[in-house]
């Protein structure tokens, strides 16, 4: 995401301080939104479970919308699903 210097990011609607106060300009940086928190933040046995399940699950993802969306393309348009294939499929020979 590119943002002038001086941009938002869309923050002035969900941030309670001053844009001015954050410790970055906008320009070619980043939303602080996206930052992962470190620390330990002495979570009991039952909430790391809960954590390492959602963090399998995320990483599990992307392989399921990619099955699905294989499937549902093989499933409603068959034949151009087909023809695609066929022609992944000899590029690159000669």
């Amino acid at each position: 995401m590119r943002t002038p210097i001086g941009g938002d990011y869309g923050m002035s609607q969900i941030c309670p301080w001053p844009i001015d106060t954050l410790p970055y300009d906008g320009f070619f940086s980043h939303c602080s939104l996206y930052e992962g928190v470190a620390g330990d933040f002495d979570l009991t046995e039952e909430l790391e479970v809960k954590a390492a399940e959602i963090k399998q699950r995320h990483l599990e993802r992307p392989a399921i919308r990619s099955r699905d969306w294989y499937q549902n393309q093989k499933a409603t348009n068959s034949d151009a699903f087909r023809a695609g294939k066929a022609a992944a499929g000899t590029q690159g020979r000669m």
